[in-house]
């Protein structure tokens, strides 16, 4: 039985980076702000008061525009000076135009979504007062922004951060970014743009054309003096121990060695945890040693590796665990076996039986202590044998501890069962009344369009009628029918021609004259193209000229399985649907949840075959997440809505679509 070990790893670093921190609020002491960094209004100083003179008197010395404050010195001799996300300033935080849905995580990071097609974005202040600061002579060289977005970006820098507008900008480049990358603003390209360095409010990350609706997370923003070295990665050294024998009587000795695949052992401490056994290391060769046993128990002998490897000084841990006998004992080898199988790992369905065997290769076995992990899985055990069951998709781990007569060796055994679940079929009533879906048409004596004859005609006289229809219409008996609110007229068919009727119109009412089909299932247009009456058009106005019923449009959801209590759904890697269909509804299947569609089919051709399957494939590791938390979601408020619905891949006019059978495989 191959033993649990410990590792330990211990790294020699030589040069270690300094931590970055965000700049303490003691670091821009109030009152190094001269009172006119913070003017009353934004007007720039070119607009001077009326009475101010036209031109400055010669004898007077023009004053510099004031710097800002200080950085901390702390901050420039680390190098580093990190931007609190918190800082948003007024540039963004009153103009809900530019972002939406902020949301701030715990590491630091602001999450938002692009509400602008130009531009949009945050502004950041270089501390929560949003206080100018004179980036000169620190040794800042870029602003660091480590972002999650495939937008690309621009870096905005501002003197006054009271207006997206005050902005001074430049532009990240790259139009097809990756996803997830650190970005390094030159700030000399900012200063060349024309921001003032000497005393800079804040920064903000704005978006290029076409960004809207996009959800952007910005992990970081800092000042920096250099870019980030790539760290040199280098992998921890594999170690191997193994002893020559794990079981052996008092007086006996085995060897023990460690080896490393790549790497160079510089070193090993040889060690046990009882007084059980004695370790001494070998004179000529520092792998390995050699176990002396000295009473009758256990010891775990362990080896503390000095390794090196490019460089880099690994210290690692292994243990092996050696079993020692009673002088004159059986020493033996307990092994398990799947009854009926040979696999080292057995994989079966929830609610089958796997059974397991324990044997010894010496001596008799006097009993086996079984258990299982987790608990909660069925055991039932007889002897040297065992049966395990499970009701939850997992694996089961069977143990065996073995005590054979005239030993006093104890031997641990076990073997992994991989419990998926088992293949559940839906058919009948387990679909639901929704799993037929019938595209039925119009219903008997629906009416379309609409024409008026005024009052005033001749009773019996000639009505001429110029329509056309389109659709089912041959296969739908249709005519027309004449009302005047009190009396009605059907023609039973649709007569290009043909007379009111003397008995129903007097000619002292207005008459309406409609489509009007005398079967369901009717699904096209129909329209009036022009009406006479005797001969004339004048007291004919057609209030409705075109109108028709034409189906469902394409992609309209149809027959539909509700799955509410299949909360296990994500124990499965696939989905079978069987259905039958009208010729030409090109079908696909889609499972909705209460956070709306997240996995499809392909689109099922159904022209000519009117039975077909749609699979929809739930192995990936993504879709089983969202399935997943979508069911913790559901089940802690109580709101559970899966379903697995057929939709059209185009217009139908008539016909029906059902689902026969659902196949849930494991």
């Amino acid at each position: 039985k191959k033993k649990a070990t410990k590792l330990t790893l211990k790294v020699k670093v030589k040069n270690a980076a300094v931590k970055k921190t965000n700049a303490p609020a003691t670091n821009a002491p109030a009152t190094n702000a001269p009172a006119s960094n913070a003017p009353a209004s934004n007007a720039p100083a070119t607009n001077a008061p009326t009475n101010a003179p036209t031109q400055a008197p010669t004898n007077v010395p023009k004053t510099p525009a004031p710097t800002g404050k200080a950085v901390d010195e702390d901050i420039i001799k680390a190098g580093v000076w990190n931007i609190d996300l918190n800082n948003e300033t007024v540039a963004t935080k009153d103009k809900d135009a530019y972002r939406t849905d902020v949301e701030y995580g715990e590491d630091g990071s602001v999450t938002f979504t692009n509400a602008a097609e130009y531009n949009g974005g945050m502004v950041f202040g270089l501390d929560d007062e949003t206080n100018a600061y004179n980036l000169t002579d620190t040794g800042f060289k870029y602003v660091r922004i480590e972002l999650v977005t495939d937008q690309e970006s621009s870096l905005k820098g501002f003197n006054d951060a009271s207006s997206w507008w005050n902005k001074i900008e430049v532009y990240e480049g790259n139009t097809t970014p990756e996803k997830e990358r650190v970005i390094y603003y030159d700030l000399e390209a900012l200063a060349d743009a024309g921001l003032e360095m000497d005393k800079v409010q804040g920064f903000g990350i704005g978006f290029q054309g076409g960004s809207t609706g996009a959800t952007i997370t910005l992990k970081s923003m800092s000042l920096v003096k250099e870019k980030d070295k790539a760290p040199v990665v280098v992998e921890t050294p594999d170690v191997e121990i193994a002893a020559g024998s794990t079981k052996i009587a008092e007086g006996e000795t085995t060897s023990v060695e460690v080896a490393v695949e790549t790497g160079t052992v510089e070193s090993v401490k040889w060690s046990v945890d009882t007084a059980a056994v004695e370790v001494a290391a070998d004179k000529n060769d520092a792998t390995k040693a050699t176990v002396t046993a000295v009473a009758a128990g256990k010891a775990t002998v362990t080896a503390e590796v000095t390794v090196t490897r490019d460089g880099q000084t690994f210290v690692i841990e292994k243990s092996v665990e050696i079993a020692i006998a009673k002088a004159g004992d059986i020493i033996y080898n307990a092994s398990m076996a799947f009854v009926g199988s040979e696999a080292a790992e057995l994989t079966t369905t929830v609610g089958e039986s796997a059974s397991v065997e324990v044997t010894v290769d010496k001596g008799e076995i006097e009993k086996v202590e079984f258990s299982v992990d987790p608990t909660d899985a069925a055991l039932v055990s007889n002897g040297t044998k065992a049966e395990v069951s499970s009701k939850k998709v997992g694996a089961v781990t069977v143990t065996a501890k073995v005590y054979v007569k005239g030993s006093s060796i104890v031997d641990e055994v076990s073997k992994t069962i991989n419990y998926v679940p088992a293949t559940v079929t839906m058919t009948g009533d387990d679909l639901g009344e929704k799993a037929s879906y019938t595209v039925a048409g119009a219903g008997q004596y629906a009416e379309y369009g609409k024409v008026t004859i005024a009052s005033g005609f001749t009773p019996g006289s000639t009505v001429k009628i110029n329509f056309e229809c389109t659709g089912n219409v041959n296969n739908t008996p249709m005519q027309w029918k004449l009302t005047d609110g009190a009396n009605s007229q059907y023609t039973g068919s649709l007569s290009e021609e043909f007379t009111l009727s003397t008995d129903k119109f007097d000619g002292t009412k207005d008459v309406t004259i409609v489509f009007q089909a005398t079967a369901a299932g009717f699904a096209g247009t129909c329209k009036f193209n022009s009406v006479t009456v005797a001969d004339s058009a004048d007291n004919v106005t057609i209030d409705k000229a075109e109108d028709g019923f034409t189906g469902i449009t394409q992609y309209t959801e149809t027959a539909l399985v509700d799955l509410a209590s299949k909360t296990d759904l994500a124990d499965f890697n696939k989905v079978t649907i069987e259905y039958t269909a009208v010729e030409g509804a090109d079908l696909y299947a889609s499972l909705h949840t209460t956070k709306g569609k997240f996995q499809y089919s392909d689109v099922a051709k159904t022209g000519g075959d009117t039975t077909g399957k749609l699979v929809l494939d739930l192995s990936d590791a993504t879709v089983k997440a969202n399935i997943g938390s979508i069911i913790a979601d559901a089940e802690s408020n109580g709101t559970l809505v899966l379903g697995l619905k057929l939709s059209t891949g185009k217009s139908l006019a008539s016909g029906s679509v059902e689902i026969t059978k659902v196949i849930f495989e494991g």
